[in-house]
């Protein structure tokens, strides 16, 4: 048992890591073929946490991606709810049977956990605090949906957010491909 469970975590968060996200979101995705329920996809990503991490030391850095991790466990908490560590400073969430509005909320959720912290940042190009981007992507799941495309929208709609100045969400307009 507590092998099984270093295997799926990230030793420095304690959340889902990248291969246990990848087998549980491909689960939940045939799930959801069948019932034909809505998956939502975030990508989170730290807003200029090179600058925080150069500025403040590894220490420091760890311990924001750490609060990420904590943040994003306090508002997904329903057990078939995905909180993963995607890379470095970036996270994934998958969520279920979800609307739209659930997802704009869930996403200012977010912003709002960092904006409330107040952590300082004001190194390189960072504002006074610690922010963070995301992008999402709701879908109603057919037949064709796919897990890659999915995560690809997410990940457009994120590098949208960043490009329209960071610390806000962007959700992904693109109808699932086929």
């Amino acid at each position: 048992m507590v092998l099984e469970k270093l295997s799926q975590t990230d030793p420095l968060t304690e959340i889902y890591n990248r291969r246990t996200y990848e087998a549980r979101f491909s689960e939940q995705l045939c799930l959801n073929k069948r019932t034909e329920q809505s998956i939502c996809v975030f990508l989170i990503d730290l807003d200029h946490f090179k600058d925080y991490n150069d500025g403040y030391g590894h220490v420091k850095g760890d311990k924001i991606i750490k609060l990420q991790a904590k943040n994003l466990t306090l508002l997904f908490k329903r057990e078939a709810d995905i909180v993963a560590r995607y890379g470095g400073e970036e996270f994934i969430v998958i969520i279920s049977n979800v609307t739209q509005n659930m997802c704009v909320e869930f996403a200012q959720a977010i912003i709002e956990q960092w904006q409330n912290a107040k952590v300082k940042h004001g190194k390189g190009k960072a504002g006074k605090y610690v922010t963070c981007s995301i992008g999402f992507h709701l879908e109603q799941v057919s037949k064709t949906s796919d897990k890659t495309t999915m995560v690809k929208n997410a990940d457009k709609a994120l590098y949208l957010a960043k490009e329209q100045g960071r610390n806000c969400f962007i959700q992904s307009n693109i109808i699932a491909e086929s």
